[in-house]
């Protein structure tokens, strides 16, 4: 972790990620993870190589340095998604709900 707050769901565990946290997701194994901060920023090594091009397939080139605004997925987007985790074997799941504080 660069910078930012995130909570990661790795199998059965989890784990509250920040600057310096290192956090190993396996292929095989359930992960995924929760902004805790507005933004976060994570710098992540994929091996073996290949399933970069997953995100490729999936993202655009930025205009600039700003972080762009979120936008809930439209229709297309969501089809691109699940063709793109067809060919690279990728599941999605709910990632449950943490009560309020």
């Amino acid at each position: 972790m660069l910078d930012g707050e995130i909570d990661f769901t790795v199998g059965s565990r989890e784990f509250h990620g920040g600057p310096g946290a290192f956090v190993f997701m396996p292929r095989g194994v359930s992960h995924g993870f929760r902004l805790r901060t507005e933004t976060a920023k994570a710098l992540l090594f994929l091996a073996p190589a290949g399933f970069e091009n997953f995100f490729r397939r999936l993202g655009e080139p930025a205009g600039s340095f700003d972080v762009p605004v979120f936008e809930r997925p439209t229709e297309e987007h969501l089809r691109k998604m699940i063709a793109a985790a067809l060919e690279f074997g990728v599941s999605f799941f709910a990632m449950p709900k943490k009560p309020a504080a």
